[in-house]
């Protein structure tokens, strides 16, 4: 018991220097203050609030080309006005023996696409077929009436 009591006597010596060297770090003893009292985005920077004042993070890089802004109420926003797309076509052509459509872009890619899924001409001469015969048909009943 003795041993436990003066391990006790040391713990509560750390905790009490702990708690004392806290209260001087925190300058005061109010737990009403430690937490946020405020959060936004102004300018493009996020800023939280508490006791101790604002921290602010720029939330917009500065990197050149970059086409993120602040908007008037603070907040981030894509300024597309500012934005150049440069994806352009250069050719396009198709090709009737595969029934593909190729295009060369500015990369001097030529992506192909097969549009054989298409082509439905052998339903159309079917079509065309069956409309023959009905044609036929509507002479023959005609004729039979």
């Amino acid at each position: 018991n003795a041993s436990d009591i003066t391990t006790n006597a040391t713990d509560i010596s750390t905790n009490a220097t702990d708690i004392a060297n806290h209260v001087a770090a925190d300058a005061d003893t109010n737990i009403g203050n430690e937490y946020n009292t405020g959060s936004g985005i102004t300018g493009g920077n996020l800023q939280i609030t508490d006791g101790g004042g604002t921290e602010s993070v720029n939330l917009i890089s500065g990197d050149a080309n970059n086409n993120i802004t602040a908007g008037s109420d603070g907040a981030l926003y894509l300024n597309v006005s500012s934005v150049s797309i440069a994806e352009t076509n250069t050719t396009l052509s198709f090709n009737n023996a595969t029934n593909e459509l190729t295009y060369t872009n500015e990369l001097g890619d030529n992506p192909a696409v097969d549009i054989s899924s298409l082509d439905d001409s052998a339903g159309v001469a079917a079509n065309a077929s069956d409309i023959a015969t009905n044609t036929t048909n509507i002479a023959t009943n005609t004729s039979d009436i």
